[in-house]
């Protein structure tokens, strides 16, 4: 399946050769449970408004269909609603990123994405292509 991974950690992740399974920092919980979130979509603005303004690279990969799980039903039985948060608003999570962007074009993944499955980086702002595997000896 061809996905693509919206981030502002170019350079990060080009450096550690993988896109890295994490939760995100400004969320609080108990999370320990961790993925790259991907979209369907090449468009940032299929992503809600709050991660629109901050990325500025997208990442294209290829990730095998058994491996790709839908966002909303994966959030929903990894973190029961009780624990979704945002910060000061409890319980808004998901009803907050879902009335503000694509859901239905959301997946994760349970693992790092190494860059053996990287297709291309472009850069959001310029269109400009940042990385092919041609540009790295593949």
């Amino acid at each position: 399946m061809l996905l693509h991974h919206f981030t502002k950690a170019w350079r990060e992740i080009e450096a550690a050769g993988m896109i890295e399974a994490r939760w995100p920092e400004t969320l609080d919980g108990p999370f320990t449970t961790r993925f790259v979130h991907l979209s369907r979509s090449d468009s940032v603005d299929s992503l809600p408004e709050a991660i629109r303004r901050e990325v500025r690279e997208r990442i294209t990969v290829e990730i095998s269909d058994t491996e790709a799980v839908a966002w909303l039903p994966w959030l929903r039985q990894n973190f029961p609603q009780a624990e979704w948060s945002l910060g000061d608003k409890p319980r808004t999570l998901a009803g907050a990123v879902v009335r503000d962007g694509e859901a239905s074009q959301w997946y994760v993944t349970a693992r790092a994405i190494p860059a053996v499955q990287w297709l291309t980086t472009v850069d959001l702002n310029s269109g400009s292509t940042l990385w092919t595997p041609a540009s790295h000896g593949r």
